[in-house]
């Protein structure tokens, strides 16, 4: 049974002795350390993540900072505590441009707290912002630590390989080839992004048949990521 609580915006299933909330498309619930939302969940745990990095970050602010460490010791204290933190499931999302931006934005102001310096009395907030980022994703790259856009792109890429090598036609695996079933007025327009958008424009349609070769699938991961 179906009714609504005092809150109007608020309903209920009835499950015997029992009472499930039904979110609107605007409410979010953590369920197995992540959050779930109906109407933007992908977004709304991009965020989630992004806040555990935080938090992650926040309890081991004074190491990451110390500057009796090196770069290359707190650059390995950073990527090992605070990056699986953000990217957790990360291979699961639909990922747009504009999240990815936000991932990218996330991970560029906790490097400069961590590595940035003082700014230059001639400096600019720009030009300082400018220089000390590329100066920190410069030396990043030396230390072959990758940022989280592409950490979680190659996630992506290894699970769709996984998944497409599994014989056991698990609903994930059939998931690749799922359509939904078009019903009368639907809006035509730009459709949403999906999740398997990037794979397909790397590899093709028919990736998860070329997902079974594995050699090719992992050249293919070095060559585009």
């Amino acid at each position: 049974m179906l009714f609504l609580d005092q809150a109007p915006s608020r309903f209920y299933v009835q499950l015997e002795d029992s009472r499930v909330e039904v979110l609107t498309s605007e409410a979010s619930e953590r369920y197995l350390g992540g959050k779930f939302a109906v109407g933007t969940y992908h977004a709304t745990e991009l965020w989630n993540r992004i806040s555990a990095g935080w938090a992650a970050f926040t309890t081991f602010k004074s190491e990451l900072c110390s500057k009796r460490c090196t770069f290359a010791q707190r650059a390995r204290l950073f990527h090992s505590l605070v990056t699986p933190c953000v990217l957790y499931g990360s291979g699961a999302w639909t990922m747009t441009g504009e999240m990815e931006h936000s991932l990218r934005v996330a991970q560029r102001r906790m490097l400069r707290t961590m590595f940035g310096g003082p700014r230059l009395l001639e400096e600019t907030w720009v030009e300082y912002v400018t220089r000390t980022t590329h100066k920190i994703e410069d030396k990043m790259k030396e230390l072959a630590y990758e940022d989280w856009v592409t950490g979680s792109r190659r996630r992506k890429w290894r699970l769709a390989g996984k998944t497409a090598n599994c014989s056991d036609n698990r609903w994930s695996k059939r998931l690749f080839h799922w359509r939904p079933l078009l019903t009368r007025g639907r809006n035509v327009g730009r459709p949403c992004t999906r999740w398997r958008d990037q794979i397909v424009q790397s590899a093709g349609g028919d990736f998860d048949t070329v997902a079974k070769d594995k050699q090719l699938w992992t050249l293919l991961e070095e060559m585009i990521l």
